[in-house]
């Protein structure tokens, strides 16, 4: 049985570990991310929520948006979210990549790509509305234009690949037209 001068030892090295990631964060970005919340678009705060284009590849439609160092990235939906990884294989995207998947409808893949830094603790589940990552400035674009782009895609077993999730991407950002 774990002693209770161990389970404080261990709980006090929690919370300073805590501590620093919210010192680093506020530090490093200069800015207050506290205050900040999802805006309409339920990923971005809302002056961004207007300034996204669409980006593509063949098969998949993505969402492409160049931000400020230090803007805060939110979880569009309750769910679980993978390990950050970095993007080292050639492709048009760059930096680091997320996958989240939607509690409400598995099949869901929300991955997030560019030029990011994800939260360390982010592995495992997550809710709505939480900051996973804050944008940062090491030049990664995707499509060589973006610093951060969103695709929201589902395995299609007929096609035998994946595809895009339009009317997820109509609920996100009304205002854009696929």
């Amino acid at each position: 049985m774990i002693s209770t001068n161990l389970l404080k030892i261990l709980f006090i090295l929690f919370i300073a570990f805590a501590i620093g990631e919210i010192i680093f964060t506020v530090q490093r970005y200069g800015k207050d991310i506290f205050k900040s919340k999802p805006g309409s678009c339920k990923i971005l705060e809302e002056k961004f929520c207007s300034q996204t284009r669409i980006a593509r590849t063949k098969d998949i439609i993505y969402i492409g948006i160049n931000l400020p160092p230090g803007t805060p990235i939110y979880a569009p939906v309750d769910g679980r979210v993978s390990v950050p990884t970095k993007i080292n294989q050639p492709s048009p995207f760059q930096g680091f990549t997320v996958g989240m998947n939607d509690s409400n409808d598995p099949t869901v893949n929300y991955s997030f790509r560019g030029d990011v830094q994800f939260s360390s603790n982010l592995s495992g589940v997550t809710k709505a509305g939480i900051i996973i990552g804050t944008v940062t400035n090491t030049g990664a674009k995707s499509f060589d234009i973006y610093n951060f782009v969103i695709g929201i895609e589902k395995p299609d077993l007929s096609l035998k690949r994946y595809v895009s999730v339009e009317n997820r991407y109509k609920i996100l950002f009304p205002k854009l037209k696929l």
